[in-house]
C-alpha cells in the first residue's frame, strides 16, 4: 500500500521561466547589450562553457545558505565567459548570479501544484527531493508549499544527487519511509531508475510531451497521481 508520494521538483513542480535553469528570465538585461552580442556570435560555445560551470557546481555543491549559493553562481558565470574567451566584468556576473538565486521569477511553479499536493495530503504523506540549491526553501515557502510538505531533502544539503541512490538513502533514513510505500514522480528516467533501486516505485512525469513507450508508469499533471495510484494498487 503506497503511503508517501515523493515528488521531485523542476520538471514536476516547477519550470524555469527562461527554458533553462542556468539562464536568467532577464538575460538581456543583467547582461546588456554588448555582451549580448558576443554570446550570440559565440554561441556554438555555449554548451562548452556550461558543462565547465556545471563541473565546477558538481565539485562544490555542500552550501547551506543563498549567499553562498550567490557566491557559487558568481563563480559559475565566470567559468562560462572564460570557457567562451568573452570578458566581461565583476558586476555583469553579479547581477546574472543574483537572478538566479534571489529573483521572484526565475522559476515559475504550475498551476496544479498546491491544490495537488492539498488533495494527495488527504489520504498520503508527500515530500520532495530535489538535487538543488538553498533558495527552493525561501521559493518553496513563498508559494505556500513549504507548509504543505511532509519533509524536504535537498541534494545541496548532503553533496549528493539523485544520479546515484545515496540520495534517496538519506531520504528513507530521515524521512523514516518504508520504501515499497512510495512512489516517486520525476521527468528523468535515470533518477527514477535509482529511486527503483532503492525499492521505490518510480513514476515519470510528463508535462509538455507525453512520452510514446514511457518506461514506467507515467502522469502529465498532479491530478493524475491519485488516479494512478488507485490504479497501481487494484482498488
Amino acid at each position: 500500500m503506497i503511503k508517501t508520494v515523493i515528488l521531485d521538483c523542476g520538471g514536476v513542480l516547477a519550470y524555469p521561466i527562461s527554458g533553462n535553469w542556468f539562464i536568467p528570465y532577464d538575460l538581456f538585461k543583467s547582461a546588456g547589450l554588448v555582451n549580448m552580442v558576443k554570446l550570440f556570435i559565440k554561441k556554438n560555445k555555449l554548451n562548452k562553457g556550461f558543462i565547465k560551470g556545471n563541473e565546477y557546481l558538481n565539485a562544490n555543491h555542500k552550501l547551506t545558505t543563498e549567499d553562498e549559493e550567490f557566491e557559487q553562481f558568481t563563480e559559475f558565470y565566470r567559468i562560462v565567459f572564460n570557457t567562451m574567451k568573452i570578458n566581461v566584468k565583476d558586476s555583469v556576473v553579479n547581477k546574472l548570479a543574483n537572478t538566479i538565486v534571489y529573483g521572484d521569477y526565475q522559476m515559475k511553479f504550475y498551476d496544479d501544484v498546491v491544490d495537488g499536493i492539498k488533495e494527495l495530503k488527504e489520504k498520503y504523506r508527500v515530500a520532495v527531493i530535489s538535487d538543488t540549491w538553498p533558495s527552493l526553501r525561501r521559493r518553496l515557502d513563498k508559494e505556500g508549499i513549504m507548509k504543505l510538505l511532509d519533509g524536504l531533502i535537498l541534494s545541496c544539503d548532503h553533496d549528493a544527487t539523485k544520479t546515484t541512490t545515496k540520495l534517496f538513502e538519506i531520504a528513507i533514513s530521515e524521512l523514516k519511509l518504508v520504501p515499497e510505500e512510495c512512489i516517486f514522480i520525476d521527468d528523468s528516467v535515470g533518477n527514477l531508475k535509482n529511486a527503483e533501486t532503492v525499492g521505490m516505485k518510480p513514476v515519470l512525469m510528463c508535462r509538455n510531451t507525453a512520452a510514446s513507450k514511457p518506461e514506467y508508469p507515467m502522469v502529465t499533471c498532479m491530478n493524475d497521481i491519485r488516479d494512478l495510484i488507485t490504479n497501481m494498487e487494484g482498488v
